[in-house]
């Protein structure tokens, strides 16, 4: 099946973004969540599939935190959810919220550094399933895969809802990530796009990131990302992989996770 892509023109913009490499992080496999804390630390949630004995195995959902300082990965084990699902997340001082992607809407808070749960929250989300949610100013932001999002306070709140300009793909593509910089969402598509927006959705900018692959998957990586705009272009398209592609921002540092692996980029303006 194709489908031809509108015409992403940034050049009208005062500021331009593109992404350059740092590094990439492949010692965890099945991640389904990433945010960044306070001080830099990156935050993965990931499924494993572990041995429960007599041959059989069990699906577990842990937490695992990168220093990114020093490169050094830690694993902790505080969640042991069972059960395999998209559970994603959002940092708030010292707790990590967490929520299944199947049960938008219900939350719960874990201690950094305990690893004790500390709170829980019930938001009523209008969406069935989420891929991805962040946390801006005390309030959740949740996007789904059909391209709508919506800003929600801790008190039910709907104080922003919209279509991403990636609705323009249909169902033929699916946005998988959301982060917050600047007071402008980052959305990330299966095709491994990124669209700036302002709160209303309106395009801000255009980024396609190393990762770009129409079939959206991360693994065939096409390298030419100078181009900052796209015009009439016909491509054939798959369904994509589902519950990855989440990203977080931390200062310039914009991080994505792919089913296999992190990306760390950083943002460059011109």
């Amino acid at each position: 099946m194709k489908v031809t892509t509108p015409d992403w023109d940034t050049t009208g913009f005062f500021t331009r973004y593109k992404l350059l490499r740092e590094t990439t992080i492949n010692e965890l496999n099945e991640i389904k969540g990433i945010d960044w804390d306070e001080e830099g630390n990156l935050w993965i949630v990931y499924n494993e599939n572990i041995p429960v004995g007599n041959g059989f195995y069990e699906w577990v959902t842990r937490i695992a935190k990168l220093n990114y300082t020093d490169k050094t990965l830690s694993d902790t084990t505080f969640l042991n959810e069972y059960g395999y699902d998209d559970y994603q997340i959002a940092t708030e001082g010292n707790l990590i919220w967490f929520q299944k992607g199947s049960n938008p809407g219900i939350l719960k808070a874990y201690n950094m550094e305990t690893g004790q749960k500390e709170d829980s929250a019930f938001i009523y989300v209008n969406s069935s399933s989420t891929s991805d949610m962040s946390l801006i100013y005390g309030s959740f932001v949740f996007i789904n895969k059909n391209h709508e999002y919506e800003m929600i306070n801790n008190l039910g709140d709907q104080l922003i809802s919209g279509t991403s300009p990636f609705g323009i793909y249909g169902i033929e593509c699916e946005d998988l990530g959301i982060a917050f910089r600047d007071n402008l969402f980052w959305i990330l598509n299966s095709f491994y796009e990124i669209a700036v927006t302002d709160l209303d959705g309106i395009m801000y900018n255009y980024i396609k990131t190393d990762l770009y692959n129409p079939n959206g998957y991360p693994d065939n990586i096409e390298k030419n990302t100078s181009n900052s705009s796209l015009s009439n272009l016909e491509r054939e398209t798959v369904p994509p992989p589902p519950d990855n592609g989440k990203i977080a921002i931390y200062n310039n540092k914009l991080a994505l996770a792919t089913y296999n692996g992190v990306v760390i980029y950083s943002i460059v303006e011109y």
